[in-house]
Order: structure tokens, then C-alpha cells, then sequence
């Protein structure tokens, strides 16, 4: 495996983690991978928190991506390199403060290297719930309960949820603006297509869930309209199978209301892609040894400079460490 991993400096991390971090299931991790970087197909991955402040330009609140530990890796998103990442950040929080950190949410694209990788580091994570990994023909069979006894039926998933669900555990969320935007580009079906608008309004109710029971009950109703489409159009049924059942049925905004500053999005670590790319770009595209000696420590620079702390002066030798090939 080539990787090549790299720790924020050791006093701006650690502010970090202690500022937020330290109190289990009560704090959000993105992690993310930003591809195109380098023309040897290089991805650098990171993982890190947010926090929300006011824009004094702008007069609104906005939430900024803190990175905390970086990679630049050759094998894209696979679970080994996402599981280094994790227990490189783990590793930080427990040399400095003596805990593993138990993180309430983590924020993430559709990707199983990701989820497995996380999984790996922080067991005890799900969705929300595992007995929501009913298929759709599952919740087929009870439609019509739904309809003739809707609230009996109701009351009876929400006491099955009540028998498992436990607030003190970690939580996959995907990012609903990535499926929006793959929705709207056509790519699961035409936007000429008749059907389109109902699907759009089916998705968007079903992210404003204000809770798992109501995200349940519209996963149902709605399932019920998208059906009769599935036969004629087969990449519905891939959106139904890979974003309507467990595990990534996880992108409605009342899920995991428990964990403070939880958003259905990784729009914060996209946002740093976008500065990476603006900043970097030209710095990015050199030789591989360039980049690694170079481009990287300048990237970890700019970050533990402008986003964590002024009074951070040096960063070649603040890194925890870096590992090549093995």
C-alpha cells in the first residue's frame, strides 16, 4: 500500500480536540477524498470536525471544516487507508489527553471504503438504526397497513425502534447535497422524464424528516409512487437500493438530533476542497517527491496557520509522522 499521512501540528490539534472532541457522542467528523489533484492519481483524503460562526461579511452563519489529519494516497478510499486515517487522529487524542475519541456523527460520501474503514476504527457505529435494513419489498408488504391502520402501525415501529435505539453510540450520515445533485443531473432518471418532478418531491420530503419514525413513514408512501417506475426504468431501482435501505438511508436532517452542529451534508470539507484547489492547484501538479516534500507540508501550514492558530510558526518539525510505502 503507498500512502503518505500527515498530522496537524501537535498545539493545533490538540486545541481542537480539546475545545470539542473529548465528550463522547456529542461532536461531528467529515471525512472526505478530493480526487484530480496530481496526474499519478494521488487522492488526498482527510478527516476533521466543523464549527459555526458568524460571517461578518456576509452577515451569516457559516460552518468551517477544521482538518486534523491528512493523507495523500494511491489506492482510492479503500477501507485499510481509511481505517490508518482514523487511528491516526484516535492515536493523537489518546497520547495527548488519554481517551479514544467516540465521535457522534460521521459525516461522509457513498462510499464503503469509508464507511468500512470507520467501522473498523469506531465499532459501535450505524446508521441509525439496524432494524432499518429492511428492502423495499419489506416495506411493500406493510403499505398497506400503512394505509388502513396508519397510526396503529406507526405507533407500533416506534416502539420496536424504542426496544433498540441507544443515544450513546456513533452515527453514519451521507451527504444529501451529492445525492441531490447526482438526482438533478439526471443521472438516476431524465429530467424530461414525467416522473421527474414527483421523484424530487419524494426525496426532498423524505431529507425533511423531522424524525427516523417520519423518515420511515415517507420511505413507505413515497417507495409506494416510485414502483410502478422501477420496471421501465432500472437506475430507479439503483437509487432505491443503494440510498432507500440500510446502511445509507441516512440523509434526512431529523436523524441523530442528539450530537450538536450535526448537518445531512459534508458541504464544509467540500468547501475546503475548493480553497485546496485554489490555493494548491499548480503546487499539486508536480513530481510525486515535489509534492510530498513540499506541497504537502505547505498545505498543513496554510490550515494550522489561518484556520487554527496565529501563533503557529513552524510545521516541519510538529508533524506526528509520515509513512511511505510498506
Amino acid at each position: 500500500m503507498t500512502y503518505h499521512i500527515r498530522i496537524m501540528p501537535y498545539q493545533a490539534i490538540s486545541r481542537v480536540i480539546s475545545a470539542g472532541l473529548l465528550t463522547p457522542h456529542r461532536f461531528v467528523l467529515h471525512i472526505d477524498g478530493k480526487h484530480k489533484l496530481h496526474h499519478g492519481k494521488w487522492m488526498l483524503v482527510s478527516i476533521g470536525t466543523h464549527d459555526l460562526r458568524f460571517d461578518e461579511e456576509t452577515k451569516k452563519l457559516s460552518h468551517s471544516y477544521r482538518p486534523l489529519v491528512y493523507m495523500f494516497v494511491k489506492q482510492q478510499e479503500t477501507t485499510e487507508s481509511v481505517k490508518m486515517l482514523c487511528e491516526a487522529l484516535d492515536e493523537v487524542a489518546f497520547i495527548r489527553f488519554g481517551v479514544f475519541l467516540k465521535p457522534g456523527t460521521v459525516n461522509m460520501d457513498h462510499s464503503n471504503g469509508f464507511r468500512q474503514g470507520v467501522l473498523d476504527v469506531w465499532p459501535e457505529t450505524s446508521t441509525y438504526e439496524q432494524h432499518a435494513s429492511c428492502t423495499y419489498h419489506y416495506m411493500s408488504c406493510i403499505y398497506h397497513a400503512y394505509v388502513m391502520y396508519l397510526y396503529h402501525v406507526r405507533i407500533v415501529l416506534y416502539r420496536i425502534r424504542i426496544m433498540h435505539i441507544s443515544l450513546d453510540r456513533t452515527d453514519i450520515i451521507t451527504c444529501w447535497p451529492h445525492l441531490k445533485r447526482k438526482i438533478g443531473q439526471g443521472e438516476y432518471l431524465s429530467t424530461t422524464h414525467p416522473f421527474y418532478e414527483n421523484l424530487c418531491e419524494i426525496m426532498d420530503a423524505i431529507h425533511m424528516s423531522q424524525s427516523e419514525e417520519m423518515q420511515d413513514l415517507l420511505t413507505v408512501l413515497g417507495g409506494a409512487e416510485i414502483e410502478p417506475e422501477m420496471d421501465a426504468n432500472n437506475k430507479l431501482r439503483a437509487l432505491w437500493n443503494e440510498y432507500c435501505v440500510h446502511p445509507w438511508n441516512c440523509w434526512s436532517i431529523g436523524l441523530h438530533t442528539h450530537t450538536p452542529l450535526n448537518i445531512a451534508n459534508n458541504q464544509p470539507i467540500e468547501s475546503w476542497h475548493r480553497g485546496v484547489m485554489k490555493t494548491l492547484a499548480r503546487a499539486l501538479k508536480g513530481s510525486t517527491a515535489a509534492v510530498l516534500e513540499n506541497s504537502f507540508p505547505q498545505l498543513v501550514h496554510k490550515d494550522s496557520i489561518a484556520r487554527i492558530s496565529n501563533r503557529i510558526i513552524s510545521y516541519r518539525y510538529d508533524i506526528m509522522f509520515c509513512t511511505s510505502i510498506s
